[in-house]
């Protein structure tokens, strides 16, 4: 059974060890990205075990492709996250002046926070200065490419690239992982960049799977990927990678896979390498993905709250003429015409009782994917069926208003 369903079961530890012995290290971009919002000293600790492996790491063209292509807008994030941080601590100082009665605090304790704040914004500024002159000049970046010399994948031809995206639009169809998740980040891709963007996740998997078989080489894949298309995710809990991608991988290349996330292989490699890696490291890994994940989701609810104030006007107009059309039924009107239309209204009520079953059915359904999307830390897609959820929503408060009037209309003319 462990040899016909390899994905289902964890590896021995003798076995793993041995893999972490040979396996080629491969990363992906988001890993490298991230060392723009670390701190320096947990920067230093990736950079330095990235020294203890460089020469079995390697880097699928793809992954290089999105580094390079998305690194300024991290940075230009973590400055923006910066003066956000100051501007807050201004706040706070502002909400302690002497001259507002509430809050208070006694002049002596004020002079103490002042000067507190004082360097606290100081290192935050000096930081985000430190952001600010990555954007013309990178060191992260020329570490990285000096560690990665020679060690990225060749780019697929136009014709091998055009396959790719043709094999990703039918794995996609089926949700075949990974990349499935990302489909959506462009509706209708324009160009290649826009392709390269929803397919990105299946390229770098390709290129992966190809580099192992024809090196004959298993692989140590990291990535801070925490959506479901890598992952196998339940009740909120990741258990381990999706047990498809390691049949698929062995199945295509004969070698073995393991996945981590960043924190993992941080932990891991002190073991395994006897690197001197700080704990407080490792825990910044984890807190940093939670952090931003938790804003996301405030995110959501706050466009959730808008997308509701958006739509309000436009549903009291639409009550509005349901109110019309009952006045209009209440005319008085010749018993032919009156059964001709309490027949016409039992046809309209039986079509719009049974679509108002198809969208009781569709909001079940998008609360369920969006909870999973949630669950998955897959915010894109979180945000795209919320979009759709939203809408649903809207649908069956107004449907749910339609079908009482006609209702209350086939029950008049009943009486009538």
């Amino acid at each position: 059974m462990r040899k016909e369903f390899i994905g289902h079961f964890k590896r021995p530890e003798i076995e793993v060890k041995k893999i972490w012995q040979a396996a080629i290290f491969v990363f992906d971009a988001n890993v490298l990205l991230d060392l723009y919002r670390y701190s320096s000293d947990t920067r230093d600790d990736f950079l330095k075990l990235f020294d203890k492996v460089k020469n079995r790491i390697w880097l699928p063209e793809q992954a290089a492709y999105e580094f390079l292509n998305n690194r300024t807008s991290v940075i230009s994030e973590q400055i923006n996250a910066y003066a956000t941080a100051i501007k807050s601590v201004d706040d706070l100082s502002g909400s302690f002046s002497e001259e507002r009665a509430h809050p208070f605090i006694s002049h002596a304790v004020k002079l103490s926070y002042d000067e507190a704040a004082e360097a606290i914004k100081a290192e935050m500024t000096k930081n985000q200065t430190a952001q600010e002159k990555l954007l013309t000049q990178d060191a992260i970046r020329d570490k990285i490419a000096d560690l990665f010399e020679g060690k990225v994948g060749a780019a697929y031809s136009a014709e091998e690239m055009s396959e790719a995206f043709e094999c990703g639009k039918q794995r996609f169809d089926q949700r075949t992982p990974p990349g499935y998740m990302d489909t959506k980040k462009f509706k209708s891709p324009q160009n290649d960049a826009e392709k390269r963007s929803n397919f990105g996740d299946w390229i770098i998997w390709k290129q992966l799977m190809d580099f192992s078989k024809k090196n004959e080489k298993s692989v140590i894949f990291v990535t801070n990927d925490s959506k479901e298309d890598w992952w196998l995710v339940q009740s909120g809990k990741t258990l381990g990678p999706r047990p498809e991608l390691i049949a698929e991988f062995f199945r295509e290349t004969g070698q073995h896979l393991l996945i981590y996330k960043p924190e993992i292989f941080l932990n891991l490699g002190k073991k395994n390498f006897n690197a001197e890696i700080d704990s407080k490291s490792i825990a910044e890994v984890s807190s940093e993905r939670d952090a931003r994940e938790q804003l996301l989701k405030e995110s959501l609810r706050k466009k959730e709250v808008s997308h509701k104030g958006t739509h309000r006007d436009q549903r009291i107009l639409r009550i509005r003429k349901i109110k019309e059309l009952e006045k209009m039924r209440r005319r008085s009107v010749s018993e032919e015409v009156r059964e001709w239309r309490l027949e016409t209204l039992r046809e309209e009520l039986r079509d719009k009782e049974e679509y108002m079953a198809y969208i009781d059915h569709r909001v079940a359904r998008l609360k369920h994917l969006f909870s999973e999307a949630i669950e998955s830390a897959d915010h894109g897609r979180a945000s795209e069926i919320d979009d759709q959820l939203q809408e649903a929503m809207l649908e069956r408060e107004e449907f749910s208003e339609l079908l009482a009037a006609l209702r209350h209309a086939s029950e008049r003319e009943l009486k009538s």
